[in-house]
């Protein structure tokens, strides 16, 4: 029975994405950690599909991480109308070109 449990558990964990998310976007661990621990032929395709799922996770999440032109709460209210045309120009330009490629460069780099 217990056998069971768990094995609904990982099979959750696996749908998710969120693992090998989190251990992509572990300084410590990043894919090279995965890669080393997940070394049989199975465990390369999890790898893989893991991978997929922590990129898609990333298309979804990246867009919450555009940057402010201020800080303070009272600021970020600001509307379009208050804002000079160079404020509104760099608030819609702050967004990091190419993001994909940044998630790629950092779960690919060494831990550290």
């Amino acid at each position: 029975m217990a056998w069971f449990l768990f094995s609904k558990y990982y099979t959750l964990i696996d749908e998710s994405g969120a693992y090998i998310t989190a251990a992509l976007l572990h300084p410590e661990r990043r894919y090279k950690w995965l890669q080393n621990q997940w070394n049989t032929t199975e465990k390369k395709k999890w790898l893989k599909l893991g991978l997929q799922q922590a990129e898609a996770l990333w298309h979804i999440y990246r867009d919450w991480l555009k940057p402010t032109l201020s800080s303070s709460p009272r600021d970020q209210d600001t509307s379009a109308a208050e804002l000079s045309a160079f404020q509104w120009w760099q608030q819609q330009s702050a967004v990091v070109a190419d993001s994909e490629d940044n998630f790629k460069a950092f779960i690919f780099a060494p831990p550290s």
